[in-house]
């Protein structure tokens, strides 16, 4: 951080991987580094997706399981059992299980973070230093000069 003048860290977030100065977000993991400057960015937001793998993994294991049971009335019974079970299962962790991201970008790329680990607060707090940020980054227009 040491490359911009008068850089300051005003928030750190995600253990630390994500950082918030006054001139720029910076966000820096093992497999990936990015740095952004506040007055290029456009877009914040902060998202929770469902994990719909889950319901797709189920109802393929559904549709595959029979063949696994022998043919008899009591072999498919037990697969259709085991199926409505692993179903319900599949509905449960959908219903339950979301993927929160945080994101900012530019007109040219973007920081796109997942945000499991950080509170719904720790993600609004750090959306709102990085706009307290940007505004006192911009050059301050003069006020009009009123002729009378």
């Amino acid at each position: 951080m040491d490359d911009l003048k008068n850089e300051e860290r005003i928030a750190t977030t995600d253990s630390n991987r994500l950082v918030l100065t006054n001139r720029r977000i910076i966000y820096n993991s093992n497999q990936e580094y990015k740095s952004m400057r506040l007055e290029n960015i456009t877009y914040m937001e902060l998202s929770k997706r469902r994990m719909s793998r889950i319901l797709y993994a189920a109802l393929v294991i559904n549709v595959l399981l029979p063949l696994f049971f022998s043919r008899d009335e009591d072999g498919l019974e037990g697969a259709f059992k085991l199926a409505g079970g692993i179903f319900i299962i599949g509905i449960l962790a959908y219903s339950l299980i979301r993927t929160r991201y945080l994101l900012f970008s530019t007109s040219g790329g973007l920081i796109k973070i997942r945000a499991n680990k950080m509170s719904n607060d720790e993600c609004y707090r750090f959306i709102e230093f990085t706009e307290h940020a940007i505004n006192a980054a911009k050059p301050h227009a003069a006020s009009p000069v009123l002729h009378g």
